[in-house]
């Protein structure tokens, strides 16, 4: 081995991604982090540094701090400099050019095969491509197809291959990477809700703000409001202010649905974000259905419903895999129900749900001890669920497998659903009134166990049922009141005024904790004053 400078690479963490953590010694100088493994979703963290060779040989020691040491892979390789790349944009991707730089390095190879400088640069600008292909292919069914591997993994990926290039900050894929690291952290921050993502990303964008200061999107990232010029304006001068700020505030809407349906959405329904997540995006769309009449908004919301539901990741109307019912059920519930505004009665949309209710009669649901309709549990597909403890359990959030049977019997008032619904709207009303576990009396609970009717489950507390995800928990607001709003959707349907009791008690707690000054003091969780406080704040959600 020769004096120099060189580039060390290690790719550390085992296979079975068995937990450890490790430090890292070149030369006697130990690197000031711990190197985790698993790297979140991936088996292994890959570092690469530079370092002096110096006596021709470089000592590198991984230990051990309470586990094993893995290591997948160990590198070494000079540093010779780096050729430029002629670049079409300042920070951007720009593969076309990075592709075409590539193949000016293999015909180099052709003439000299031995060339180390060109071979440690095409090493290099394969890692950056190989991080913009895992990038590009966001949540693409074909992405994850051509893979093998998730949304999530495949950022996971580009970060760890993007982060060996930036570790040398004379390469001229420097910056690009630092912009491309920049967006899959803060993205993975607004997933995962990740402070380290969240710090990474704004030192990222910062630092490259100083290089491109008049860049939008860079001051966008970092918080900053740009103004949006483009708006039309009224040409009603006489209109009253509230119209001209809701012709403003539709037309701004309807720029963002016309920007995904023309730019963005493929034949297929997809959004690039995956169906799991791009159905999301439908929940603010109707008002332009209803309030515009858009032609756009109609044709993405009509391709995004019947991609999922072709897409083969459905069965009966419902998700083929088991999953928590927040998850399960949102493939279907929010694609299906909207159409019937969107293309109000066409049959098919109309029999699609129609079929998806079978699962609520044939799968889910059954006759607890004490004569309640309520789910077997909260982990549930379109053929089974999972009834051992912990998931054993009806939640309120079930209610969102049910919004497509309540838009079909709002249509056609089916006597099999109308009467399916009534014995489990009933059931949960029944448990309402009930003041077990701690729960106040009229207070709807945040989870009801199957076997036994038990308030709360298998927890010993009614508002935390002590489930996978704190949104079961009775002071999300906005989960848990899907319930509320399935019974409130009773209403409309029959008239029958016990499906108001529960919304009717609510908002006589809010109306009282108006006029109660103490509620604004700490009270202790579970009790009618703390219930008060939750309705009055908007919980832990704040909806």
């Amino acid at each position: 081995m020769h004096n120099g400078d060189y580039y060390l690479t290690l790719s550390l963490g085992n296979k079975d991604s068995i937990p450890m953590k490790m430090l890292v010694r070149i030369n006697d100088q130990l690197l000031p982090d711990t190197v985790s493994a698993p790297w979140y979703r991936l088996a292994y963290k890959t570092i690469r540094r530079k370092v002096v060779v110096k006596g021709e040989k470089l000592v590198v020691s991984v230990r051990g701090v309470g586990s094993d040491v893995g290591l997948y892979a160990v590198e070494l390789r000079p540093d010779n400099g780096s050729q430029s790349i002629r670049f079409n944009n300042k920070l951007e991707e720009d593969t076309v050019a990075v592709k075409a730089f590539r193949s000016k390095l293999i015909k180099q190879l052709e003439g000299d095969s031995s060339n180390l400088s060109v071979l440690n640069q095409l090493n290099i600008v394969d890692k950056y491509l190989l991080a913009c292909y895992y990038f590009d292919g966001g949540g693409w069914s074909w992405a994850s197809k051509e893979t093998g591997l998730s949304l999530i993994y495949r950022m996971y990926a580009a970060a760890d291959l993007l982060e060996q290039v930036i570790a040398n900050a004379d390469d001229p894929l420097y910056e690009r990477s630092c912009y491309l690291l920049a967006r899959i952290y803060y993205w993975l921050d607004q997933e995962d809700n990740n402070p380290a993502h969240e710090k990474k990303a704004r030192t990222y964008f910062a630092a490259l703000q100083k290089i491109d200061p008049g860049n939008e999107i860079i001051r966008m990232y970092l918080g900053e409001t740009i103004k949006d010029e483009t708006t039309p304006a009224m040409t009603q001068h006489q209109a009253p202010l509230w119209a001209v700020y809701q012709h403003e505030a539709m037309q701004r809407m309807l720029k963002v649905i016309h920007w995904w349906v023309t730019q963005k959405q493929t034949a297929n329904g997809e959004l690039g974000g995956k169906y799991g997540d791009d159905v999301e995006i439908l929940r603010w769309w109707l008002p332009a259905v209803l309030g515009a009449d858009d032609s756009l908004a109609k044709l993405g919301y009509r391709r995004l419903a019947d991609g999922v539901w072709n897409s083969g990741i459905l069965e009966r109307g419902f998700a083929k895999k088991v999953d928590d019912v927040e998850h399960s059920a949102e493939l279907f519930r929010d694609t299906h129900p909207g159409m019937f505004l969107v293309n109000y009665g066409d049959p098919e949309y109309i029999e699609r749900c129609m079929i998806s209710m079978q699962n609520f009669r044939d799968v889910w649901t059954g006759i607890t001890p004490l004569g309640h309709r309520h789910f077997k549990s909260y982990y549930l597909s379109a053929t089974q669920v999972v009834p051992q403890y912990p998931y054993g359990v009806d939640v309120a959030m079930n209610a969102r497998a049910l919004l497509p049977g309540l838009w079909a019997a709002w249509y056609n008032e089916n006597p099999s659903i109308v009467q399916l619904f009534k014995e489990w709207s009933s059931s949960w009303i029944a448990d309402a009134k009930r003041a077990d576990n701690g729960k106040p009396a009229g207070v709807l609970p945040s989870a009801v166990g199957f076997s036994a009717d038990r308030i709360g489950g298998d927890s010993p507390t009614w508002y935390d049922p002590k489930l996978t995800y704190d949104y079961y928990n009775w002071d999300h607001l906005g989960h848990v009141n899907e319930l509320q709003y399935h019974l409130m959707g009773m209403y409309a349907i029959t008239r029958d005024p016990q499906y108001l009791q529960t919304v009717n008690f609510y908002n006589d707690l809010i109306q009282a904790a108006r006029k109660e000054k103490q509620l604004t003091t700490a009270v202790d969780p579970g009790g009618i004053d703390w219930v008060k406080q939750q309705l009055l704040s908007g919980g832990a959600d704040h909806d």
